[in-house]
């Protein structure tokens, strides 16, 4: 959209979208409170009917937030950016092709474009799902050696907080409008007296307004809004939109049904949920505080100061009276261990139970018990509603061995991946999303005659089993005499599972697994099967190269150059190929 001025005055005047904004900040309070811990203060209600003020103010000191609850359920959404495969092309001819990618390697702080969707973009598609992802320009300059400086173009993750206004079509944004704070006002060098010494947070009459033809600051002022002139700023204003489209989208891409202007996190719906589970937690936490202690129940002693008259010449005794009391009690108010309580002996031999008159209450364990499992219930209800799965069922009685059930099955174990994969698929796919729109706006800032479309996929194959289950599903591929290439595929996935987070003895593994000859045979069976004698030896010895080689040489070097110097090793090793047994003619 390209706005008239009239237009402008009326975005700024009467903010037209205000209601869509503030249901985005709604609904990112409530998603940073579970997910970062923000706003714990207000967090807990107090239920009057069961807790009176005192005990509701020990229940909101000690909850905890569900920051761990989270980190519990998303940790294996990260698969979507190590999973292997995908692809990234751009139609531009060889040289531009590589530019380009050297460009989305650097995106924003050093980071490449998959690791600032990954850092900043996915957690506030989590989190702040109307926030936006707007691009921002370099103000071109003279460097120290007075040449001009190219400016560079990145994305930046916009809050739906700092945002004033917009209006949207789809994820497309047809102008967004910011109400700039003193900070941002004195970064732009914009010369105002009144907010010279304003705090940096506080919010001022300037507003950025960005739609498909220009990036301009605005001051409102006595109902009359008027473009701030170039003069009284550090930069030109309004700056020429080189996109001829606002360069932004919103966060996510779940719009709801009934409302094409509003969008939702992926975790909506278990926010209710996680509301619940921190409001139990909370009563849990302060049950064992409030009840956690053992009450020691014993006889009332005798003071030993006083020896029980209450009083010590003719004053209260200090020791047994209390505070604003004109006597003692003549009884201890606090016992220590050295402390003996005496009884007649004849009260021995008539069977006195010391035990009636000395003990501890302790808590109700059963009910604590019954609270971990209720919690640990709608944990798992909250897996199985963002995940349609589990990672790991309790044991059921249909399913404990001791109990005569039976085990859950490879089979039922392994169908229940399947809704895991379509949700892995659907987070994937908004990365694919994302990545493309901020590649389009990379690649028509740089390329404006020849870009076209990027073209970025992610790999789907995500690795779900653990490294030991993935070996044993080898394993017995092999015993079953499956053909190499998919012995291949199997062992290439332990790898990946095993060194996931070790990239260097992944690739190691990976190029030793082409470079072994006949990696999937045992040296026994290598004997019985290959011929050739230097195809068996490089078999034999293999295990005695690879100690050889540093781990950088495996990484950098291709297969085909490690494979040469297999062979060199064995050269100098001089083996020569045995002369076969005569066989006696019959």
């Amino acid at each position: 959209m390209k706005l008239k001025f009239d237009q402008v005055q009326n975005i700024v005047l009467k903010n037209p979208h205000k209601k869509n904004i503030d249901f985005g900040k709604e609904k990112a309070r409530k998603l940073m409170l579970h997910l970062h811990g923000h706003g714990m203060d207000g967090a807990i209600k107090h239920s009057t009917y069961f807790a009176n003020k005192d005990l509701f103010e020990e229940q909101k000191k000690y909850a905890i937030s569900n920051k761990d609850v989270f980190g519990r359920l998303l940790q294996q959404e990260d698969m979507v950016y190590t999973a292997r495969g995908g692809s990234s092309y751009f139609s531009l001819g060889q040289t531009n092709e590589d530019r380009m990618n050297e460009l989305l390697a650097n995106v924003r702080f050093g980071m490449s474009l998959r690791k600032w969707v990954r850092n900043f973009a996915h957690q506030a598609y989590r989190c702040d799902p109307m926030g936006i992802i707007l691009m921002e320009t370099e103000v071109a300059g003279v460097d120290p050696e007075g040449d001009m400086n190219e400016p560079n173009t990145y994305p930046t993750y916009k809050s739906i907080f700092s945002i004033y206004d917009y209006e949207t079509n789809g994820r497309n944004l047809e102008y967004v409008c910011f109400r700039l704070k003193a900070e941002e006002c004195r970064e732009y060098g914009i010369n105002d007296t009144d907010i010279k010494d304003m705090p940096d947070d506080q919010e001022t009459e300037y507003f950025r307004i960005i739609d498909d033809n220009n990036d301009m600051v605005v001051k409102r002022g006595n109902d009359i809004v008027t473009i701030v002139n170039a003069a009284n700023m550090a930069q030109p204003n309004p700056i020429p939109n080189k996109w001829g489209v606002t360069p932004g989208f919103v966060i996510s891409d779940l719009m709801l049904y009934n409302d094409s202007d509003k969008f939702v996190s992926p975790l909506e719906l278990v926010v209710e949920l996680a509301d619940s589970f921190l409001e139990d937690r909370s009563v849990r936490n302060l049950q064992k505080k409030y009840h956690g202690f053992a009450k020691a129940v014993e006889p009332l002693l005798r003071c030993s100061r006083c020896n029980g008259a209450k009083t010590i010449d003719g004053a209260p005794c200090p020791e047994c009276t209390p505070p604003g009391a004109k006597e003692g009690t003549g009884f201890k108010f606090k016992t220590k261990p050295s402390d003996v309580a005496r009884f007649p002996i004849e009260d021995l031999e008539n069977g006195f139970d010391w035990r009636k008159y000395f003990g501890y209450v302790t808590p109700d364990i059963e009910s604590w018990n019954k609270q971990d499992m209720s919690l640990e219930d709608l944990e798992e209800l909250m897996e199985m509603t963002y995940w349609g799965t589990v990672r790991m069922q309790r044991p059921k009685p249909a399913q404990d061995k001791s109990k005569g059930g039976d085990a859950i099955t490879a089979t039922e174990s392994n169908s229940n991946q399947a809704p895991k994969i379509a949700r892995l698929n659907m987070t994937a796919d908004w990365v694919e999303k994302t990545e493309n729109a901020i590649a389009w706006f990379i690649g028509k800032y740089w390329f404006p005659d020849t870009f076209k479309k990027p073209a970025i996929t992610l790999g789907r194959e995500y690795i779900l089993d653990t490294p030991d289950d993935l070996m044993d599903k080898y394993v017995t591929l092999r015993s079953k005499g499956a053909p190499d290439f998919t012995l291949d595929e199997a062992l290439e996935k332990y790898y990946h599972a095993r060194y996931n987070t070790n990239p260097i003895m992944l690739q190691k593994y990976l190029k030793m697994l082409d470079v072994e000859p006949f990696p999937h045979l045992s040296i026994v069976q290598a004997k019985g099967i290959i011929t050739e004698f230097k195809d068996y030896s490089a078999k034999l010895y293999f295990g005695e190269w690879a100690n050889t080689v540093p781990d950088i040489k495996w990484v950098t070097l291709k297969a085909d150059v490690l494979k040469v110097e297999l062979a060199k090793y064995m050269e100098a090793k001089g083996l020569t190929e045995p002369t076969p047994a005569a066989v006696p003619v019959k």
